[in-house]
């Protein structure tokens, strides 16, 4: 019985190829909110980062970034920056400015998301966050 060299040159080097291939992995961590118990008059920012903490570095104008508030955007980036591994940018308002003001005492819902346009995300659950909260 023969063996094929070259089939199983072939093996090895696609295995090599395609084992531990990067990976893009955007994640949305450290949010924070302020001030951290709004009241009626306070003008509110909601920061955070994404995160490349996959094994890709992640493009240019990759992916989009959006705030929204009781279902309405207030914040949208699209021309995202390139991210090399573990580097992450942080998303807040200018000093001055804010996300939105509180207008009255009722229970406000937030939303984060990042999406990718055309690269697959290897984990999409730490792509979106939500939380509330109710203003005084």
């Amino acid at each position: 019985m023969k063996r094929c060299m070259f089939g199983s040159v072939f093996f090895i080097l696609f295995n090599l190829c395609t084992w531990g291939q990067s990976k893009v992995d955007l994640a949305i961590e450290n949010i924070t909110l302020k001030p951290s118990l709004p009241k009626i008059g306070d003008g509110v920012i909601i920061s955070y980062d994404v995160k490349n903490i996959g094994t890709a570095i992640v493009p240019p104008e990759a992916y989009t970034a959006t705030l929204s508030i009781n279902g309405k955007v207030v914040s949208f980036d699209d021309e995202s920056p390139k991210l090399l591994l573990q580097q992450h940018v942080t998303y807040s308002k200018a000093a001055g400015s804010y996300h939105f003001l509180v207008e009255s005492k009722k229970k406000y819902n937030w939303q984060i998301s990042v999406r990718l346009k055309k690269i697959k995300d290897d984990n999409s659950k730490n792509n979106s966050y939500q939380g509330s909260f109710v203003a005084k």
